[in-house]
This record gives C-alpha cells, structure tokens and sequence, in this order.
C-alpha cells in the first residue's frame, strides 16, 4: 500500500468552507503500520500522533445518487424522496431505521423546515428532523451534524439529503435571481449595482489576473480537467469533451469567465446515510473541519484568498494526518477561479501558480474490471395526478309511516361501504394524501313535488304574452296617431286650391286708381312665399303629390 493512503473531501460554499478526511486504512478493514515522525507538519499542522483525535464512532453505510441535469420526477419532494430510497437501499436499511433525518433547504421548495416535511412525504416520525443552510459547506456541515448526534446518542442512523430542482421546478432566469437575491450578492451594497453570481466570481478572477498576470490558460486547463472526470462519471450533467479551444470558443459571460467557466444549471442531488454501527462496505469519518470569512464580496479581506486552509487544518488535526498523506481532493468548483484559489488556500499549490491537479498532484492508475450489472429502464405515464380529492353525497332513505313520508339518514356502515365504492372508483392512494369524504343529507324532493301551483296570470307564458299585446297596441296607436294628426292635416292643406282674389273697389279718382295699380305691380314683383309654391307645385302636379304621400303612408 502507498505511504500516502488518506481520502479527503472538501466541500466550500459562499459563507464558509467545509473538509473531511477519510482515511484509505480504516475502508480496507486492516490496520497500516505507520512509522512516527518527529518535529512539525506542514504550514502549522502538528506532525501525526501529536494531538490526535480518533473518531471512528460514525461511519457512511449509504449513497444515493441520481442522474443530473434535468429531472423527470413530478416536483422537488418526489427527487429528495427518490433519493433517500436509494441510500436506504445502499445501506441495507429500511425507512423505520431512520431516526434523524436532515436536508438543505432546496430553493424550489416553499416549506420553512423542509427535513420535516420531508419525514412527513416519506411515512416516517424521525426524533430529530432539521434544516441546514451552510452553502456549498452545507453537506459537510450535515454529516458534522450527524456525528454529534451518533455519538451524543441522540440518533443511530442519520438519513441527509441535498437536492434542488431549478430545470423542472423553476425557470433557469428565476431560479439564478432568487439565488443572487438570497446567497452571495448583498442587498443594500451589491444588489443595487446589478451584479450577478458569475459578476461577482468574474470580479475575484480579475484580482486574481491583476495579481499574478494573465489566467486564461489556467481557467481553460481547470474546465477541460472538470469535463474530462465528468466524462468518465455515468451521472454527470454534461460528459461531452471539450479542449482549450472550445473553452475559448465558448460565450463571455462575465469577463474574463466564458461559459465553460460557469457550473451549469442542472437538477439532481444526493443522499447519503450515517450511522454508528461498523461493516465491511462502511467508511469511517475520520475528520472535519470548518471556517467561514465572509458571505458578501464586499466583506472579504481579501479576493485572491478564502478561509478553506483553514478547514483542512482542523479536519487534518482530528484525523492525525498532514497534507502529504492526500492523494485525492474534490474541491469546490462552482467556477474554474474558485477551484485556482481554493487549490492555493488549502496548500496544495503556490500562491500564483495554481493549475489544474492534473498538474499538481500525484496520479496513479487504477485497473477496474468490469462486472456483470442489470440496467433497468422504468418509462414514466405521461401526465401524473399529484393529489386527487372528491366528494359524495347520498341522500335520505324515505319511507312512508301512516300516509306520511318520513326521511332517515344512512348509517355510519353503510356511508363507509359507499366510500370504499368511491376510493375503488376514483384510484384513491392515500401515500398520495387523497382525499374522500361521504355525507347524508335530505334532498328534499316531496317538498318540490307538492308546492302549489302558481296562478295563471303569474306564469311565465302569461306574463310574456302580455308584455308582447302591449308592444304591439303602443305601436298601432302611434302610427294612427301619426296619420290623423299629422300626414292628414298636411295633405288636406296642400290639396285645397286658395279662395279667389276679392275685387277692389275705389271711389277715388284716376289718381287714386293709377295708385292701386302701382302697388298691385309692387306685390307681383315681391319674391313668392315658400308655402306658397308648394301649394301651386300641389295644383299644378296632384299625381306627384298623391305619389309622395302614399310612399310615407307605406313607410310608416
């Protein structure tokens, strides 16, 4: 076995920074002689045996695990719920063995203690149930947890889950805005700038690149290292290859970070199960370590350097190891800058020259030989009834005692035979929260039956045909009213020729009567009155004017 057989896996987030150490020894089931060294480790870390704490009370007995990328479970609870199932499964456990269970508060989830409403979906009543919220540290955070619990003696087998849905349960712009809004991008100093997650790790890649010269080659050799594992991983979101040119090839997000700087959106999650008992297939938790510095970028100290060396330091001191006993790290990666500052804050690269591990740590080439496995493929109904609720009432039962109806409601067996009838119908699943309910009330048909008849004058069809001799008789005395007082008058004073002139008689003398002859001309001369020669158009033309009238008698 190799000198350096320690497994560690780290874990940061945005407010603190999370590491364990397990060590290879303890899975292989058999005890390493180790040579002791004298004087100091490390960057401070005390040498191994000097201050070491053994802690091999808790032990991960179960994975689960699902493919990433976008989820074709119904909703959010379904993908926590699948996911415990298959750690369970791992472990060899049953749910009823679950006696704590915790979980990170998923952003697509609106319950406020999600680990309790997660006990609830999945049938059980665990003595501890709790939400965690630590960041990217928040896995590691769960499994600390778990520890104190085991060997409190507050739980034996812890079930933890982290999973969130932002493809199928939320849409990618929403899901990355509520995740500004609530994580890295403070709300009184960053948000009114309009920042977003890849501004903010785009402005710590420019500190980095201001300090320590240009890193376009070093962000490149960081994506194609994380495509290239991702590549051999069957769960993996994305597992197609890419090189430095494609990486350079590939959209500004926020510059200098293109989108293969940038972790993608996916769905999924994992599970795991803690306990306190040992076994062939367990890993012993042999350390964990924790520091936080800040959660606002406008809070660090500094933005080339974070606080995960100070986690390892504490997850090394308790599993009595040092740095040079690591031969695999899983870093925390959301960006390819977070993974160059995080390699040079644990102390596995110099300041300024980080590179991808392929770089900078020890590879060794391991033969797998393939076994038999069965691949199941379940095909998913389209459409799925998440709760279905219905309702049923049944009436009285009626009888007649001496002439009378009486009416009795159905008894309690006879309602619950009738509901049984009712949840065969409808599908009922109660895991599924279905809902059913049967109730007896009178519907009252013998009243309806014998209510008296309304008169005749208040039925509908009367009052109708009232309404409708009404109309007709206003219109008919309208129209005879427009004919006799009106077109009638009219066409008797335009048929009536006008009286003749009088003669005029004078006794005066031929002056007088050379006067009277002068105004008749002056009369004749004067314009004619507009009456007037409608009356003559009306004696000159009486067809025309018969005409005219017999057309307005028939439009009216």
């Amino acid at each position: 076995m190799a000198r350096r057989a320690g497994r560690y896996r780290g874990g940061a987030g945005h407010g603190g920074e999370g590491l364990r150490a397990i060590p290879r020894r303890a899975r292989a089931g058999r005890r390493v002689r180790r040579r002791r060294r004298t004087g100091g480790g490390l960057r401070g870390v005390p040498a191994r045996g000097a201050g070491r704490l053994i802690m091999d009370e808790t032990y991960i007995a179960g994975v689960g695990e699902l493919p990433q990328g976008r989820s074709s479970l119904p909703d959010t609870m379904a993908l926590h719920a699948e996911l415990a199932r298959r750690a369970l499964d791992d472990a060899g456990m049953e749910l009823p063995q679950v006696d704590a269970v915790l979980t990170v508060p998923p952003r697509t989830d609106p319950y406020l203690i999600h680990a309790a409403a997660l006990a609830e979906h999945l049938g059980i009543e665990p003595a501890v149930a709790w939400t965690l919220e630590a960041g990217g540290a928040a896995p590691m955070a769960m499994v600390e947890t778990a520890r104190g619990l085991i060997r409190g003696g507050g739980a034996a087998n812890v079930l933890i889950v982290a999973a969130d849905m932002p493809l199928g349960a939320a849409s990618r712009d929403a899901y990355v805005k509520t995740l500004a809004e609530a994580g890295p991008v403070h709300p009184e100093w960053e948000v009114p700038y309009g920042p977003t997650v890849p501004a903010m790790f785009a402005l710590v890649a420019r500190a980095y690149a201001q300090r320590w010269g240009d890193i376009d080659e070093q962000l490149a050799a960081v994506a194609v290292h994380d495509r290239t594992a991702a590549a051999a991983h069957p769960n993996a979101h994305h597992r197609e290859a890419i090189d430095a040119a494609a990486h350079r090839a590939s959209r500004v997000i926020a510059d200098p970070l293109r989108l293969l700087d940038c972790a993608p959106v996916s769905d999924g999650g994992g599970a795991l199960v803690v306990t306190g008992a040992p076994g062939a297939r367990r890993v012993p938790v042999r350390g964990a370590g924790f520091a936080t510095s800040h959660m606002h970028l406008s809070a660090a100290a500094s933005l080339t350097a974070f606080s995960a060396g100070k986690a390892l330091d504490t997850a090394l001191r308790q599993a009595g190891a040092d740095r040079r006993d690591i031969d695999l790290a899983l870093v925390y990666d959301c960006f390819t800058i977070a993974m160059l500052v995080n390699l040079e804050d644990l102390g596995l690269a110099e300041r300024g020259r980080a590179r991808p591990p392929a770089q900078n740590v020890k590879r060794a080439d391991t033969t797998n030989y393939e076994l038999d496995k069965t691949v199941r493929y379940v095909r998913e109904p389209v459409g799925r009834v998440k709760r279905l609720s219905a309702a049923v009432v049944v009436n009285h039962r009626t009888s007649v005692v001496k002439g009378q109806t009486v009416s009795t409601p159905l008894s309690d067996a006879e309602l619950a035979q009738i509901k049984a009838l009712v949840n065969e119908a409808v599908g009922f699943d109660a895991q599924r929260r279905d809902s059913v309910s049967v109730i007896s009330i009178p519907f009252n048909e013998s009243a309806a039956e014998t209510a008296a008849e309304p008169a005749f004058w208040q039925q509908p069809e009367f009052i109708n045909l009232t309404r409708d001799i009404g109309v007709a008789l206003i219109l008919a005395l309208a129209v005879l009213y427009l004919i006799i007082g009106v077109i009638r008058p009219a066409i008797k004073q335009l048929t009536t020729p006008p009286p003749p002139p009088e003669p005029v008689f004078s006794t005066a003398g031929p002056a007088m009567m050379v006067d009277a002859e002068a105004e008749a001309d002056a009369a004749e001369a004067q314009p004619e009155e507009p009456l007037e020669k409608v009356r003559r158009f009306a004696r000159e033309n009486p067809q025309v004017v018969a005409t005219v009238i017999r057309q307005w008698v028939n439009d009216v």
